[in-house]
Parts: structure tokens; C-alpha cells; sequence
């Protein structure tokens, strides 16, 4: 679970822009929806058990968070988890550069941080953030590769068709990409209509065929999102066919 911690002033912009990008993957998200509108009715309690079920922390960092009382109690608990090496943080720093942190704050930036502003694009740096939690997710799996998938898997007579599928689309040039992400989508597609997918989490799957529309509206697809999509296959493929590890 991904909890997201932000200030109510920042709800338009950049809030909505991240969780666009976080809840495209239906990727599990926690934040308070009431305080898209007001931090008046903040339940430090009922939050700090968010975070102690999280395994990551998306900060979103402003002057308005900066200043926030409530954020700055949300951070202190998610640093106590960090100490424990219990939860990753990704922290994004909007219209904010490092020396604008609290000192309490600054070991924030020997991390992996993002420092954004109006006319920066959040749409690489949460794809970014998806990569690595997908990659996180995929390490719980004995398939990480697609051709380790291949090489391991070829001579299942089950495995036939999916096979065939992904060494077609390891023949295909890389800059093919919507040739690339139709055939995942089809070995996704035969997936879904041979096996129980709803077994395994929903975010392994329902960004296959996001991609894929993508691609089929002739919207481009970048090289990060053909990783994201891999990813996506393998722990697909990984969960329905050997099991789901929680």
C-alpha cells in the first residue's frame, strides 16, 4: 500500500496530478479524502495506522506542507518507519528546493527525490516511482525476466502459447513499441479467459489494458511505460500461474 501524504492547499495542483498517474495502475493508495477539502477534521490516530500498514510514502512536499502541523506529525511517523527499514519513501519537493527543508527534513534528500515545479512533467517521475514499486513487487516472484520466463517455461506444454507470445514480442525492434504492447495485451488477454485473474491483486493487471488503449488511440507509449507494462506481465503471469505472494 502506497500512503500519500500531502497538505488540503495542495489539492489542485500538484495533488490531482500525482494520484492521476498513482490510481491509473489502481495501484493500492491511502490519503484522507476529507482532507481534499479541509485538514480540520485530521485523525492523527487513524493515520498513523495507515502508515504502519504502508509500504511506501509518497510526500509531496510545498511551503504550505512545510508549514503544515499535521504533515509534519504524518512525516515523523513515516521517518520511525524508515529507522526500522519498514517503508520507502519517495519524497517530491514542488516549487520547493532542498534548502527550503526543515533540518529535520533534509536526510530526505540523500534519498531518491524528485524536485518539480509547474512546468515539470509528473508523469516520468510517477512512472518513475511505479517502476520501483513494481520492481519491488516482481523480487517476491521467481520470474523477473521475460527471457528467464521463456528459457524456464519452454518445454511446458501449458506454456505453449504464452511462450510463443513473448518471443515474438522479444523479436520485435524496440522502437516498435505498439506492436509490443498489442502482443502483451493479447497474452494478457488469454490470461484473463484461461485462468482466475481476480485471484491476484488488481493493480498486476488493469495497467495492461490501460497501455493498451493508450496504443490504440494513438496515444504514444515511452520506453518507461513498455518497462511498466513487462513488469506488469511478469507479476500477472508469476501470480496466476504459480501462485499469489502477499
Amino acid at each position: 500500500m502506497i500512503f500519500l501524504c500531502f497538505s488540503s492547499k495542495d489539492v489542485q495542483e500538484p495533488l490531482r496530478e500525482v494520484l492521476h498517474y498513482v490510481e491509473k495502475y489502481e495501484l493500492p493508495v491511502l490519503y484522507d479524502p476529507m482532507r481534499l477539502s479541509s485538514e480540520d477534521d485530521y485523525n492523527l490516530k487513524s493515520f498513523n495506522a495507515g502508515i504502519e500498514k504502508a509500504d511506501y510514502a509518497i510526500l509531496l512536499l510545498t511551503s504550505n506542507s512545510v508549514s503544515s502541523t499535521c504533515i509534519q506529525e504524518e512525516i515523523h511517523q513515516i521517518c520511525t518507519r524508515y529507522e526500522k527499514r519498514n517503508i520507502v519513501i519517495f519524497p517530491i519537493l514542488y516549487n520547493l528546493d532542498s534548502g527550503g527543508l526543515p533540518l529535520q527534513w533534509r536526510f530526505l534528500t540523500k534519498m531518491m527525490y524528485y524536485e518539480v515545479n509547474q512546468e515539470s512533467e509528473f508523469f516520468d517521475i510517477c512512472n518513475h516511482i511505479i517502476c520501483h514499486i513494481l520492481m519491488n513487487e516482481l523480487n517476491k516472484y521467481p520470474f523477473r525476466e521475460i527471457q528467464t520466463f521463456i528459457l524456464q517455461n519452454q518445454n511446458i506444454p501449458l506454456m505453449n502459447y504464452p511462450i510463443r507470445l513473448l518471443n515474438a514480442y522479444s523479436s520485435v525492434d524496440d522502437r516498435n513499441q505498439k506492436v509490443k504492447v498489442s502482443l502483451l495485451y493479447a497474452l494478457y488477454t488469454y490470461i484473463r479467459s484461461s485462468y482466475n485473474i481476480h485471484v491476484i491483486p488488481p493493480f498486476y493487471y488493469i495497467g495492461i489494458h490501460k497501455l493498451f488503449d493508450a496504443a490504440r488511440l494513438r496515444i504514444s507509449v515511452d520506453e518507461r511505460e513498455i518497462i511498466i507494462l513487462e513488469r506488469l506481465t511478469l507479476l500477472m503471469l508469476n501470480a496466476v500461474l504459480f501462485g499469489h505472494i502477499k
